[in-house]
């Protein structure tokens, strides 16, 4: 019996072997998924690539083992068009590689090593999600992302940024700017617009960086969500480190803000004047700001002179966590603050033109009547006193350095917990529950050879016994009547 499944036994598993590093890929029957041990071959991607017989949307690597000495530029034009989606994960590359020719809409390049952009050319124009977190990225071309024009994500999270000059967009389909949690990233100057996204859509996050300023942000006057928690421990005390804006003559929208207000112990003089001037700002409009990590507020005690009573009764915890200590500030004492502080606060405020119009009364006397035509104005005068006016309109360009009424009655402050942390246990739970179930299947397809012979000798096994199962029967009944006919 077992002699008849040996040449399928073989066959299956010489037809395996060829291409044993396929892996399965969310049960996604269109993906294909290839994840090895050694370091990353091209052509033995290409060969396995090129053994299935189904369409494929989703390309997938994985080559955990690295090889540095290899400066190869990996061209994976050879795939598909209809592929849109395209993965490269725990592979080290020294360069970007080439699907130029495809019509990719995803890409995502992670924990690659990559450590320069600067060669769009190798990316076709139809991308619309990129994803390039936890690499090594310290350069980013100030143009290098003109070219997408369909982009609506960039992750650029958790890379080695140190400085970044510019960075210029030209979708205006772009929701989301993620260069999160690079905590080695102090100056981020500029980030320019060329074609204006969906500002009620837009999303910007730079939390857990180490910024001492603001990016200014050109060619929009509005984002929906602005994340700038976790900043470097002089944030707030860096000069204009709240300015977002080059022109100071328009407003300038955030829906929400938010912020991480950990204030550093040695900062005895006080309050941040930055945080101050922004927010009673006209020249920047908020209408919520969550704060975030509030853990000391006891700097403040400093400006409790008039209502030292109201912080009395606070019990310690309260004051540490800074919740109820916080709204009193905002509602008592940083408007005392800013209005001590004007003049600092001046360059937060709008450049209004006000047109003004002066009167002036001059009576003239004058015996005879006579007609006199001077630069294109005739005065007629008679004998009788005649009183003229003139006026003159000047315009004067003027600051206003007075909060505008209503400013603050539709702002809302929210103090929040740790949002990041939340998420963080809720990820992981779900990895969690997802973690086991995909061992199962990567071993599965892992060892497809082992797994056919070991099913297939389960087979086998399974019709010996009921071959043998059934003879003895037959035989006990064969028995049974012979001793029958016997008696």
């Amino acid at each position: 019996m077992l002699l008849i499944f040996l040449p399928f036994l073989f066959y299956g598993s010489i037809h395996t072997w060829h291409c044993s590093e396929q892996c399965m890929l969310d049960l996604r029957n269109d993906a294909f998924c290839y994840k090895t041990d050694t370091p990353l071959n091209i052509n033995d991607v290409k060969n396995c690539y090129f053994s299935i017989e189904r369409t494929t949307r989703v390309f997938h690597i994985e080559a955990p083992k690295r090889d540095y000495n290899v400066k190869e530029i990996y061209d994976f034009n050879f795939l598909d068009k209809t592929v849109t989606i395209f993965e490269i994960y725990d592979t080290f590359l020294h360069i970007m590689p080439n699907v130029s020719k495809l019509n990719i809409e995803n890409f995502a390049l992670k924990r690659t090593g990559l450590a320069i952009l600067d060669r769009n050319s190798h990316l076709p124009d139809t991308l619309e999600y990129m994803d390039l977190s936890e690499n090594s990225i310290t350069f980013i071309k100030e143009d290098f992302f003109i070219k997408f024009q369909n982009l609506k994500e960039i992750i650029l999270s958790k890379n080695f940024f140190v400085q970044i000059d510019l960075i210029v967009f030209n979708s205006n389909t772009l929701y989301l700017i993620d260069l999160s949690h690079n905590t080695h990233l102090s100056e981020l100057n500029e980030i320019k617009f060329i074609t204006s996204p969906d500002t009620d859509l837009l999303e910007i996050n730079l939390q857990v960086n180490s910024l001492k300023k603001i990016p200014y942000f050109i060619g929009i006057s509005k984002i929906y969500k602005l994340n700038i928690k976790k900043q470097h421990k002089d944030f707030f005390y860096s000069n204009n480190s709240l300015l977002i804006s080059k022109t100071n003559d328009q407003l300038f929208e955030i829906h929400s803000l938010i912020i991480s207000l950990v204030l550093p112990l040695k900062k005895t003089t006080g309050f941040s004047l930055e945080y101050l001037c922004f927010f009673h700002s006209n020249r920047f409009k908020t209408q919520v700001i969550y704060v975030v990590d509030v853990k000391e507020f006891l700097i403040l005690r400093a400006y409790q002179t008039k209502n030292e009573s109201e912080f009395a009764d606070l019990p310690k915890s309260v004051a540490r966590k800074g919740t109820k200590m916080f709204r009193l500030i905002h509602e008592e004492y940083t408007p005392i603050l800013f209005n001590s502080s004007q003049h600092y606060c001046n360059k937060y405020m709008l450049d209004i033109k006000i047109t003004t119009t002066l009167k002036t009364t001059t009576t003239h006397t004058q015996s005879k009547t006579s007609t006199t035509k001077k630069s294109s104005i005739t005065t007629t005068t008679s004998t009788t006193t005649i009183t003229t006016t003139k006026t003159t309109t000047t315009k004067t360009t003027t600051k206003l350095s007075t909060l505008p009424p209503n400013k603050f009655e539709n702002t809302t402050i929210q103090i929040l917990p740790d949002i990041s942390r939340i998420n963080l246990i809720m990820r992981a739970r779900l990895n969690n529950q997802n973690n086991f179930r995909n061992r199962i299947l990567d071993y599965f397809m892992d060892n497809i050879s082992r797994i056919v012979v070991i099913f297939t000798f389960i087979f086998a096994s399974l019709l010996g016994i009921f071959f043998w199962v059934n003879l003895a029967i037959e035989k006990s009944l064969k028995l049974r009547k012979e001793n029958n006919i016997v008696e």
